[in-house]
């Protein structure tokens, strides 16, 4: 199709639609016959038709797009109020978790008023999760030595067992290779708390004469001087010994929950 060809059609659309809008909008319905405004309305309505619907296409198209614009910064915002409600739910958390390390200090404090604590976050575990130790982030720069006590409130955890600059490692009292002696805070039966695999404690050589019952409470005896008397561990939940031996054994229930630990204290004086 040549240019000329093109700029016809062009001046054909345009006077007919311009013809169109004289004589429906400018001149008078009076001044003309009706049948003529019947045959021009008839001749430009499909090309007046097709560029209003084209026009209310187009200005959908842009409604459209403006309700998605509308909608994406109403989610922006939701998302962003999200996130700072998040962040506020963090901080009070960690302030509800400071002060109920604050009333374990406390506690400590009124039981053992000589006593000299640390507090200390737990930053790993291991060597592997059979292993019933933890890693703190306090060391020998906090005044730590190997041995000193660890507790969660007054239930004992364990004790150091490596100290190095800006960290140190406890092993809990459910250690294989923890033991401790501890006695029968009611009948004040002296034994020897072992941890067993399986993070299970276990108590023995208490003397037939003084029975072991279960629900007795455990706690430390200070025997020896490596830990402070009167420390929570935990309570008699079954008796293995029969009658016919020297000594009493059974199994002790911890009182610390070792799974949910995220800061304890050590207790560097005593």
């Amino acid at each position: 199709m040549t240019n000329l060809l093109k700029n016809r059609i062009f001046l054909i659309v345009a006077g007919i639609i311009f013809l169109f809008i004289i004589i429906n909008f400018i001149i008078p319905a009076k001044y003309l016959l009706n049948p003529m405004r019947n045959l021009v309305f008839r001749l430009t309505v499909p090309i007046t038709g097709t560029f209003f619907k084209g026009g209310d296409r187009t200005q959908g198209f842009f409604g459209k797009l403006g309700e998605i614009r509308s909608l994406s910064d109403e989610k922006s915002a939701l998302e962003k109020r999200n996130a700072e409600l998040t962040i506020e739910n963090t901080k009070l958390k960690e302030v509800a978790a400071e002060n109920e390390a604050l009333r374990q200090e406390i506690g400590l404090k009124q039981t053992m008023p000589s006593s000299e604590l640390v507090l200390a976050q737990i930053i790993g575990r291991g060597p592997s999760n059979l292993s019933g130790s933890y890693l703190l982030n306090k060391g020998k720069n906090d005044g730590l030595e190997t041995g000193m006590p660890v507790v969660s409130g007054q239930y004992l955890l364990g004790r150091l067992t490596e100290v190095e600059s800006n960290f140190s490692r406890l092993t809990l009292i459910v250690d294989p290779s923890s033991v401790i002696n501890v006695e029968v805070q009611e009948s004040r039966a002296n034994g020897i708390l072992k941890g067993e695999a399986g993070f299970n404690l276990s108590i023995e050589s208490v003397p037939q004469e003084q029975p072991l019952t279960i629900g007795q409470r455990i706690i430390t005896s200070g025997l020896g001087g490596t830990m402070p008397k009167g420390l929570i561990v935990g309570a008699v939940a079954e008796i293995i010994s029969s009658a016919s031996e020297i000594f009493q054994s059974g199994r002790i229930k911890p009182a610390a929950d070792f799974n949910h630990l995220e800061a304890v204290f050590i207790i560097k004086k005593y």
